[in-house]
């Protein structure tokens, strides 16, 4: 079962993708946005797209689990080109993984605080990286 759509999740969430295109700003010049089709990939790039998600139960700076899961629903924006990014619930860290590690990944059924017997595909974070938000965007999103 997967989860059905919340309004009010998307709306105290989606601001996280700005957080991450000012972030791309600050590093490269991609010319990163918002993609236009609310069903697609949140941002695109002259080069790379990005999924970007908060993990509300990943507080402070470690990652409290050796494995990370990304709904199996999210598959269809695997391709050479797309990266998965998943940030802390205070939004001072984040994890990175080129979306291609889930291709071949283990799927797994799982109970969630919202859903039950939902499908993730299971993904070890030593396959990605772990990065600190600049100090200066995260004061700018406080």
């Amino acid at each position: 079962m997967s989860k059905a759509f919340s309004q009010e999740l998307y709306d105290r969430n989606d601001w996280v993708k700005h957080l991450f295109i000012d972030i791309l700003n600050s590093r490269y010049e991609c010319n990163p946005r918002v993609n236009p089709d609310e069903y697609g990939i949140d941002i695109l790039t002259d080069k790379y797209d990005y999924e970007v998600e908060v993990k509300h139960n990943w507080i402070g700076v470690d990652f409290p689990y050796d494995t990370i899961h990304y709904s199996s629903r999210k598959i269809k924006f695997v391709n050479h080109r797309s990266y998965f990014v998943t940030f802390n619930s205070d939004k001072t860290r984040y994890f990175i993984i080129h979306s291609w590690e889930l291709r071949d990944a283990k799927c797994i059924t799982k109970n969630t605080s919202l859903t039950r017997s939902e499908s993730f595909i299971e993904i070890n974070v030593s396959q990605g990286w772990f990065y600190d938000v600049p100090h200066d965007l995260e004061a700018k999103y406080k």
